[in-house]
């Protein structure tokens, strides 16, 4: 059952997130794990970079929309603090980003 409720929730905030006019979303606490991989990417239609908590807790997730996969370039992708920070560089037209994606302890 929770497997299914998680399913379910992840479908609504994906489909939420593909109607935005942005391309790319920063999920924190995203309970992502490698096993869960695949189910992400069956739920999202475009380019995922993981940094992975725990089922219960932490993660960092990156998603591109689909659309700017020809514009953009993923050169690198280091993950700073397991579960809670990732860097991730990004070439646009010639023109180099950093991202850094951070979900912060709350304690």
């Amino acid at each position: 059952k929770q497997w299914y409720q998680r399913r379910v929730r992840g479908e609504q905030v994906f489909h939420w997130l593909s109607g935005k006019e942005e391309d790319i979303f920063m999920i924190q606490e995203a309970h992502s794990t490698p096993a869960s991989e695949s189910l992400w990417r069956s739920m999202w239609d475009g380019d995922i970079i993981f940094n992975h908590g725990a089922s219960n807790s932490t993660g960092v997730v990156t998603l591109f929309k689909r659309a700017i996969n020809d514009s953009i370039k993923i050169t690198k992708h280091k993950i700073l603090v397991q579960g809670r920070a990732s860097l991730i560089e990004l070439d646009v037209e010639g023109m180099l980003f950093c991202l850094v994606n951070v979900y912060c302890p709350n304690s």
